[in-house]
């Protein structure tokens, strides 16, 4: 599941998933937006459902969030499905983000399992951290 994948960074990431022969369930609120994506990523010989939710309902969020873990763990947790999320801060290079993205998913990251990967363009990290003694 890519959340955001109407476009920009989302839908890069689920082009190249696809790519890479992985199903990608594509989630966004604009409905022409996501079956645009799926569209593209079926062109390509890939697999995809598309979900139109609107991220600030928290409530349609938690029910898909629910329902997708439910499939995960009951249906794929046995085959070695792994659970990780990507948290993007401050931008950033759409390629650079579905690279990680693609790493995280391929067997090169079979031990990596409930990790989070923050990205950033960089802004928001200097400004969270005062490395002003660290420099003298």
């Amino acid at each position: 599941m890519v959340v955001g994948s109407a476009g920009g960074v989302g839908r890069e990431i689920a082009l190249r998933l696809a790519e890479d022969g992985y199903s990608v369930v594509v989630c966004g609120r604009d409905g022409a937006s996501v079956r645009e994506t799926r569209q593209l990523i079926e062109w390509v010989g890939g697999r995809a459902v598309d979900v139109v939710v609107d991220l600030a309902d928290s409530v349609a969020v938690d029910r898909l969030i629910t329902e997708v873990f439910r499939l995960l763990a009951g249906e794929y947790g046995p085959r070695g499905v792994r659970i990780n999320s990507v948290d993007l801060h401050g931008g950033g290079e759409p390629g650079a983000i579905a690279e990680a993205v693609r790493f995280l998913v391929s067997p090169r990251a079979a031990y990596v399992q409930g990790a989070v990967l923050t990205m950033s363009a960089g802004a928001d990290v200097a400004e969270s951290h005062d490395y002003s003694s660290a420099c003298k």
